[in-house]
């Protein structure tokens, strides 16, 4: 009925048109070539409506989307939708997060928390849930104690990713092809090329400059500013020379007519540009934008520590790369963290630079420490056996086999 009176068309894929399309999309950089067939046995569906009016539309508490799943045993959906679906059909809803609730404070759009706990009353009913940590499930279940018995902790697959043998030249090409200027140059005012912070990051030719890496958006719940402040602190205490690549999402430019969103998110932005504008004009801090999976692996490659401070956080594989390319990490100490990391990561405290600073600085002062580095290995190795897709793949087939009788 929504999708009518919207003029939305939904129609069932009948035939090949489209499947490279969806296959590149969604599923080349997550799975091997080998299960483009299995996936292909699914039923895909096309509509004109976007991917934000559909989970609009699915999402709020007083519309409720029928499906017909008379042939499915069980139907998945990685959002809370208000989808009634057939009699004899379980609804498993896998759910990674709950800032909504937890940090309202560090989102764009104030309903969202709104909207999240009336969808999830209209889920609470009939739904299993999964969560991908302690955390979440513990979480979810003090929003309503009655879901306890639905709810089941199975952690997401983490990717590793191939440690690549820096070079100068390598290192090189990755920035000139990534920097991000022109966002500084509109709002910082300044005129910046790119051959300037070549040459003040390779002074010494042959040898790669000692820097931070740290993956992450110009957004509040990064915690940017405070990591900038540490950092800053660090190089006065140490008198060293170490550098700090940030490298996220292309930074968009706002446009004259902006709406009340558009207009905090420049604010945001315009916070963190005045923070980093002391450091781009000395080059000593490089911001990159939209990094290639190959670039980002000889980034931590090269890079002496990988830092992220931010004050909210799901399960993210950023740090766990990190560590697969031999690069130490300091995270912010909160539960999601210890429990993805344990003993593989230093913790430090978000709101506290001092802290974070000292972090830094022992994993730089211990960067030719043998013992240090044999311990984080062997961490490493633990947390890749925990989040295989084989260990993955049991918690899965024995939660299929917990809900079926049920």
């Amino acid at each position: 009925k929504f999708f009518s009176k919207k003029r939305f068309i939904v129609q069932k894929m009948q035939d090949e048109f489209g499947k490279d399309i969806i296959w590149r999309k969604f599923f080349h950089s997550l799975l091997s070539v080998k299960h483009r067939e299995n996936i292909f046995r699914c039923n895909f569906f096309l509509s004109s409506a976007g991917l934000k009016s559909f989970q609009n539309a699915t999402m709020r508490g007083n519309y409720r989307l029928s499906l017909d799943t008379n042939t499915h045993n069980f139907v998945i959906f990685d959002c809370l939708t208000g989808a009634k679906l057939s009699t004899n059909t379980k609804k498993i809803i896998k759910l990674d997060d709950l800032s909504l609730l937890k940090h309202p404070d560090l989102l764009d759009d104030p309903k969202a928390a709104k909207m999240f706990l009336k969808s999830f009353k209209n889920c609470s009913k009939d739904s299993f849930f999964v969560c991908p940590s302690p955390v979440v499930a513990n979480d979810l279940i003090k929003l309503d104690p009655s879901i306890s018995t639905r709810v089941f902790i199975i952690p997401n697959v983490i990717p590793s990713i191939a440690r690549i043998k820096p070079t100068v030249e390598l290192l090189k090409n990755v920035i000139t092809k990534s920097i991000s200027l022109s966002i500084f140059s509109k709002y910082g005012g300044l005129r910046l090329k790119t051959n300037d912070f070549i040459s003040c990051w390779f002074s010494e030719k042959i040898q790669i400059p000692k820097f931070i890496v740290c993956f992450s958006n110009l957004e509040s719940k990064k915690n940017i500013n405070t990591l900038v402040d540490a950092w800053s602190r660090l190089r006065l205490e140490t008198k060293s020379d170490v550098k700090l690549l940030i490298f996220g999402n292309k930074i968009n430019q706002i446009k004259e007519d902006k709406t009340h969103k558009e207009i905090e998110q420049q604010q945001l932005c315009d916070s963190a540009l005045k923070c980093i504008k002391p450091y781009i004009i000395s080059k000593d801090l490089i911001y990159l934008e939209n990094v290639g999976n190959s670039d980002i692996a000889l980034l931590y490659s090269a890079a002496s520590c990988y830092v992220a401070p931010s004050f909210s956080e799901t399960l993210c594989s950023a740090p766990l790369e990190a560590l697969s390319c031999g690069c130490p990490a300091v995270v912010s100490d909160n539960p999601s963290n210890r429990f993805l990391l344990e003993n593989a990561a230093l913790y430090c405290d978000p709101y506290d630079e001092e802290d974070i600073a000292n972090k830094i600085k022992s994993v730089l002062s211990n960067e030719n420490d043998t013992n240090l580095e044999q311990r984080f290995n062997h961490d490493w190795l633990k947390i890749q056996e925990k989040f295989s897709s084989k260990t993955i793949l049991d918690c899965w087939e024995k939660f299929f086999e917990a809900i079926s009788p049920l």
